[in-house]
């Protein structure tokens, strides 16, 4: 709006050249003091939207030293959209992580289908989601917020009924199958732990996303330490 407005301006004062009368250019000086007006409402707007997301991203940024990431590290942080801490982590650490809200879009089908669904189960089950929540949210007539939240993006807003069909048969048929086995401590889902030294958690300290107790039933807790806003929790496989 303020582009066509400004060259729309530009067009009137070329066009009319000295013979503009003092009413035309006031018009115009007014609308572009309403654009610019607009344009730092707007500004502040997005500033203060963003403003805590930022500051966590600030405070993450900040727990480089502490984290101190050894070889053989598994890093477990909060993924409920593309802006979450374990979206930065690679900035900080070149230890893998668990599973990260874009990993979808990234990997092609099959390392999707083989790798990302299974250690995604795992994410869900440490951070409180079950399987018989996941199928009451299924089952109701518009699933479309469950199924973006859980990465299937495309399938959530398709406007195409066989497509959203099929993402919800895939969460039926992949994932939730995959968070059983885990909610049952599956052998699988124990040895993927012991394939790694250590496991790093990382949450927020006010809004913890990771239950405690889930945590406890496959790691054992080795120490705490806190940053700006977030708590770092070190574990080793049982």
């Amino acid at each position: 709006m303020a582009t066509l407005l400004t060259f729309l301006a530009a067009t009137v004062f070329v066009s009319h050249g000295n013979n503009q009368s003092w009413t035309a250019r006031g018009l115009v000086a007014l609308l572009l003091l309403l654009v610019f007006v607009n344009g730092v409402f707007l500004v502040s707007g997005e500033y203060q939207g963003f403003l805590g997301t930022n500051r966590d991203v600030a405070a993450l940024s900040n727990l480089g030293p502490l984290l101190s990431p050894r070889q053989g590290d598994l890093i477990i942080a909060r993924s409920t959209n593309v802006d979450d801490a374990c979206g930065w982590i690679p900035l900080i650490a070149a230890s893998p992580v668990l599973s990260c809200a874009d990993a979808e879009v990234m990997l092609t089908p099959q390392p999707n289908r083989n790798v990302h669904r299974f250690r995604q189960a795992l994410y869900l089950y440490l951070s409180r989601e079950d399987s018989r929540s996941l199928e009451r949210e299924l089952s109701v007539l518009d699933p479309s917020s469950l199924m973006y939240r859980l990465g299937y993006w495309a399938e959530a807003v398709s406007l195409s009924p066989e497509e959203r069909t099929q993402g919800i048969h895939q969460i039926q048929t992949d994932l939730i199958p995959l968070l059983q086995k885990v909610e049952q401590h599956d052998v699988m889902a124990t040895r993927f732990f012991h394939d790694f030294a250590r496991v790093i958690v990382i949450d927020k300290q006010q809004e913890r996303s990771f239950s405690p107790e889930r945590l406890a039933s496959f790691l054992q807790l080795e120490g705490q330490q806190e940053g700006r806003g977030f708590v770092m929790s070190f574990y080793r496989p049982k």
